[in-house]
């Protein structure tokens, strides 16, 4: 019986503490850590902070979570920073070498491959679907200046 006691005692003590630390009146919670007991004490934590004035404080999220709302804030800038691909990459192409021969269907990447083995360069006629005409290279500025780049 007097374990009880002083456990009840002990349990509205830390309810009275701990509502002081968040902002409330500790002796209401006094009585409200008696008479619910653990219950008062998880009602309590779950009850956001009040500052002096008595207004709601923002709680920042447990530091468990950190590292994932990091990486999801810097997955949603990477898309806000996100560009959708070329559309040269996406396509394919038909191309006349230098050798008068005609090549493809062919994707971007065998284009560059010929572009850096001297098959094809800037002359070099260049065709894709959506294209109304065979052009060259040179006058595609977007295609000429990803195969010029080095890679």
């Amino acid at each position: 019986m007097m374990i009880s006691l002083i456990l009840w005692m002990l349990i509205g003590v830390s309810t009275g503490y701990l509502a002081s630390t968040r902002g409330r009146d500790p002796y209401a919670w006094f009585a409200i850590g008696i008479i619910l007991g653990l219950f008062g004490l998880m009602l309590l934590y779950i009850l956001p902070p009040l500052d002096a004035e008595g207004n709601r404080i923002a709680r920042s999220p447990p530091a468990l979570f950190s590292p994932m709302i990091e990486a999801i804030e810097e997955q949603e800038a990477a898309e806000k920073r996100h560009m959708p691909l070329p559309t040269y990459l996406n396509q394919e192409w038909f191309c006349i070498d230098k050798s008068l021969q005609q090549q493809g269907p062919i994707s971007f990447l065998t284009l560059q491959t010929l572009w850096r083995e001297g098959k094809v360069d800037a002359s070099s006629f260049v065709w894709s679907e959506g294209m109304t005409e065979w052009k060259k290279i040179a006058d595609l500025v977007e295609l000429n200046q990803a195969l010029v780049q080095p890679t």
